[in-house]
């Protein structure tokens, strides 16, 4: 048998340093800045009576629309196999279990409401 003769080379980590990209400072304000527009426009959409609920209601209601309407096109212009059709009863049933979830949860509001609203009087 030969005897095989290895290098190993190792490095040996001294220090870790911190290295910030040249923009970081100006990131960082920008960041800031953002955050401060962000509260101040949350601010003028809740006094005009615009709850943030509102608008991510609003904007799925866009999206899930547009995505629905190409679905729909698009299963009237093809014709699917078994696996395509387990995908469609798949969103139905996901779509359901989504209006099931919001359905609870404003059920539970509404609850705590009547029962707030009997306490009072």
């Amino acid at each position: 048998m030969q005897e095989k003769n290895e290098i190993i080379k190792q490095k040996v980590i001294e220090r870790i340093v911190t290295v910030e990209p040249k923009d970081y400072k100006t990131l960082k304000e920008e960041i800031r800045y953002l955050r401060v527009r962000n509260r101040q426009y949350k601010q003028a959409l809740k006094y005009a009576g615009i709850s943030e609920l509102t608008m991510l209601i609003d904007d799925f209601k866009n999206e899930a629309t547009s995505k629905m309407k190409i679905i729909i096109q698009e299963s009237m212009l093809c014709d699917y196999d078994h696996e395509q059709i387990k995908e469609m009863e798949d969103l139905l049933d996901f779509t359901k279990d989504l209006c099931e979830q919001l359905q609870y949860s404003l059920t539970i509001y509404k609850d705590g409401k009547q029962e707030e609203e009997a306490g009072k009087t």
